[in-house]
């Protein structure tokens, strides 16, 4: 594997080699951070932390920052939050009831008037027959209008 020389000139020098351009660059990349964000996680902020000590005091020290901030996160609130978001979202895509007995091949859609039409128009590509029960001529032909923008998708 070949080495790759760390990047070197007058723009390296001004941003990553003295106190002035480290700051600036920490600065406005937490502008940028707080503005995606909205301050609402912590990660993002040790990290450009963790960052800006590496480039002040070295790998070593930034290294040693980066254990501490992993430990803080790992703990947090927001850390326990996502993992157990995580862990009901895997659930939640388990199938708990095995496979069904019975395929249906039909739907019937009675009331098929706005609310029945979306109904119809979300299992439009599981089923062969739809039997509709209309109202209104109006809806008829909203259903219809939406099943032809869902065929052309």
């Amino acid at each position: 594997m070949k080495k790759t020389q760390p990047p070197s000139g007058l723009m390296n020098f001004l941003l990553e080699k003295n106190r002035f351009g480290i700051d600036f660059m920490i600065n406005q990349a937490t502008k940028s951070v707080k503005e995606k964000t909205g301050g609402k996680y912590p990660a993002p902020f040790a990290i450009l932390k963790v960052i800006k000590e590496g480039l002040s005091k070295g790998p070593a020290a930034g290294y040693a920052m980066e254990a501490v901030e992993f430990g803080k996160l790992g703990m947090s609130n927001e850390s326990k939050s996502l993992v157990s978001i995580f862990f009901a979202d895997t659930a939640a895509k388990k199938n708990r009831f095995g496979k069904p007995k019975n395929t249906y091949n039909n739907l019937a859609v009675i009331g098929a008037g706005l609310m029945g039409a979306g109904i119809a128009q979300v299992y439009f590509p599981f089923f062969f027959f739809f039997f509709f029960f209309f109202f209104f001529s109006f809806f008829f032909f909203f259903f219809f209008f939406l099943i032809k923008k869902k065929k052309k998708k």
